[in-house]
């Protein structure tokens, strides 16, 4: 087989240099010597058929390159030559030996720094159930810049008249003071739909996330803790679920603590369901379209791909928009889009981290 005789070629190559080179003198030797002979009876001069025949031959010494160069293995015998000579050349100049490691060195760690930071943020998965699937709905106008946030009566219209989304919910956040039996703060509080982590497909670390009772008018308060609070502020008690706290002159039971895991959008101490934030929970507020106040994002039906998705969401606003001419006059062109979730949690930094990642492969 081809393979096997490369191999052999190759350890006979490496393992026997010097007869090879012996037999290479003595192989170059006896085909100039016959090319001379040759020469001498065509009626040359010995010392002139000699000289022709070294100038066709085209040097002993380019021949005897030509067929190292062709020899199996010889890159490995390169390299092996060069590892041995390195060494001797960094020994005979310390000081630049020094200065090449030390370069190395910071150009590989910076390199590995900024990747590192690279795919933490930018490309490792989104640490959720099927997180590729979660996007985030962005309103928009030309008479206004930026995003407009989701009023109660618009998170209505998208949820119930969308089709490429399996949920729709909602997410907004503000302080609130909570007391305990001796102690008295104010947290940084996450009013969010019930559904909110199932969607997102995050499973408690201790007890259980909301419920559809959970939001309904008249339910108990509850609390879910993020892991942060319930470490830096709780201790990590282990026994907290059902604990009770004072918010908004109510008892609120803690039911459950989230895993350590990234929090969207963003971070918070507690969570509690929408019927229990005074203000999202009020007639006047859930009355008025106008009254923008949360982040709205949603989970794309199985097989559903974002251009669909974003074709079906801009019928909805469509309808919105022709349903409402006094919220939503046709000159501010009002229009919705949706977002991967990981590129909106990324996009601000993207740039930055780019240019960093190639600015330390410039410096390596």
């Amino acid at each position: 087989m081809r393979w096997l005789s490369r191999i052999t070629s190759l350890f006979r190559n490496l393992s026997h240099k010097q007869k090879n080179e012996e037999e290479l003198d003595l192989e170059v030797s006896s085909y100039l010597d016959l090319l001379t002979e040759e020469k001498i009876r065509g009626g040359m001069a010995p010392e002139a058929a000699r000289r022709a025949a070294r100038l066709e031959l085209g040097g002993v010494e380019q021949v005897k390159e030509q067929v190292r160069d062709a020899r199996a293995g010889i890159w490995l015998e390169t390299v092996l030559q060069d590892l041995r000579y390195g060494p001797r050349v960094l020994r005979k100049n310390p000081g630049f030996s020094l200065l090449v490691v030390l370069t190395l060195a910071l150009g590989i760690g910076a390199n590995t720094a900024i990747f590192s930071v690279v795919y933490g943020v930018l490309l490792r998965p989104l640490p959720y159930s099927h997180g590729g699937q979660l996007v985030v709905l962005h309103q928009n106008a030309r008479a206004r810049s930026g995003d407009i946030p989701f009023s109660y009566k618009e998170l209505v219209d998208y949820r119930e008249q969308t089709k490429a989304l399996d949920a729709v919910v909602e997410y907004h956040s503000m302080p609130f003071l909570l007391l305990g039996d001796d102690s008295a703060e104010r947290v940084q509080t996450a009013v969010v739909s019930a559904n909110f982590f199932d969607v997102l497909g995050v499973k408690p670390l201790l007890g259980r996330t909301f419920l559809a009772s959970d939001e309904s008018q008249g339910a108990d308060a509850v609390l879910v803790l993020s892991y942060q609070y319930w470490q830096s502020h709780q201790g990590g008690d282990p026994n907290i679920v059902g604990k009770v706290f004072h918010m908004n002159n109510r008892p609120h039971t803690v039911i459950g603590v989230l895993p350590p895991v990234p929090q969207y959008p963003a971070e918070n101490d507690v969570y509690m369901p929408t019927s229990q934030c005074p203000f999202r929970s009020s007639q006047a507020f859930m009355a008025n379209r106008k009254a923008h106040l949360m982040t709205v994002f949603g989970r794309l039906k199985p097989a559903v791909a974002l251009s669909t998705a974003q074709a079906d969401l801009s019928i909805v606003a469509s309808r919105i928009e022709s349903a409402n001419p006094d919220v939503y006059p046709k000159a501010n062109g009002y229009g919705v889009a949706a977002a991967p979730l990981q590129e909106d949690l990324t996009r601000r930094a993207r740039t930055t981290l780019l240019v960093l990642l190639g600015a330390a492969g410039f410096v390596l």
